[in-house]
Order: structure tokens, then sequence, then C-alpha cells
């Protein structure tokens, strides 16, 4: 696996991409949860291309002996800590309480 150089301006710039789309995604009115690994993988990469694999890449080690059950379960906690990132980043922007994240 390759490893996406970035630096911490455009971190946090992939990261409001992020939470600002994934945040209209959830307030549109047929919003689909995003909780699929494939799925969340393909909508950061239209908004914030490359930020999925890069938390991906910082949990996942490169190692012959790991399983594929493991790789699995490290897409599935990526797509976790970006929902969390988001949240976060939404309530650190806007110091409120919405509904739309709860």
């Amino acid at each position: 696996m390759r490893f996406l150089l970035i630096s911490e301006n455009s971190f946090d710039q992939l990261i409001g991409k992020f939470q600002i789309s994934l945040q209209h995604h959830y307030e549109s009115s047929d919003a689909v949860p995003l909780y699929d690994p494939g799925q969340m993988k393909e909508f950061a990469d239209k908004s914030a291309p490359g930020l999925f694999n890069v938390i991906l890449q910082s949990i996942l080690r490169e190692d012959p002996r790991l399983s594929e059950e493991h790789r699995v379960l490290q897409e599935k906690r990526t797509v976790v800590l970006l929902h969390i990132i988001a949240y976060f980043r939404y309530f650190a922007l806007f110091g409120l309480c919405s509904s739309t994240y709860i």
C-alpha cells in the first residue's frame, strides 16, 4: 500500500470539506447512512480525495501475518473515525447542539 503524504494544513482542509459534505448528505431528505466502508470511501473520495486512505493507513499495519478480516475491521473503524471527526468538528465550529448529528 502507498501512503499519501499531506501537510497538517491540507489534512485540516480535507477534514473540513468532508465534514461539510457529510453534513449536507445527512441533512438531505433521502440520506442513506454511510456505514459501509466501500460506500464511505467512495463518498469521502468525492469531497476529500485520499482522506479515507490516510486514516486507514494510520491505523493499519502492513504485516503479512494479518488476516483479511483484520483489514476489513480496520476499514470499519475508519468509517467510525470519520463520523466521529465530523461530529466533533461540527461542534467545534458551531458550538451548538443540532439534531443532525445526534
